[in-house]
């Protein structure tokens, strides 16, 4: 932090789902996991202060009621957002996840062009857009969704 590092990313939820990785299985974590991943935050939290975001990558590993139980657990610690918490593919699940939590949620790592984004613009689905230059095919297309998503006033973070 002393480098001027506003914002840590983490994945609290690695020690269980690293076997999952990049692959929905049963969208659950087991309760120790779910322990482990809050005793982490915390303890991220007291080391950096207040003052540092917290940005909590889920890889879209978990079901709509884990989701929402984990944001639930995790908010006190002001988290500055929820990375993919559910699959990319079912905007209805995200729907549900957004309109049950109170922490940010931001997604795009694995949709592809600018009209895979629409949606999630249109319906407000995420207050943070971060397409992955390598799946959008470029500088080029990513560009395109940066100004689609500057239009409806959502934040990009490639």
């Amino acid at each position: 932090m002393a480098q001027g590092f506003r914002a840590l990313k983490t994945d609290p939820f690695m020690p269980e789902m690293r076997q999952h990785h990049r692959r929905y299985m049963q969208g659950t974590i087991s309760a120790e996991g779910s322990a482990l991943a809050v005793d982490t935050i915390a303890s991220i939290r007291e080391a950096i202060g207040p003052n540092i975001e917290v940005l909590l990558d889920c890889h879209g590993n978990f079901d709509v009621p884990t989701v929402i139980s984990m944001a639930k657990l995790l908010e006190p610690f002001n988290i500055g957002w929820f990375e993919e918490p559910v699959q990319p593919n079912s905007n209805e699940a995200l729907k549900h996840v957004q309109e049950s939590v109170n922490v940010p949620i931001c997604v795009g790592e694995r949709l592809y062009t600018r009209w895979d984004f629409v949606p999630i613009l249109e319906d407000r689905l995420a207050e943070y857009l971060m397409p992955d230059i390598l799946w959008t095919g470029g500088i080029t297309e990513l560009n395109k969704i940066s100004a689609l998503a500057e239009s409806f006033y959502v934040p990009v973070s490639p």
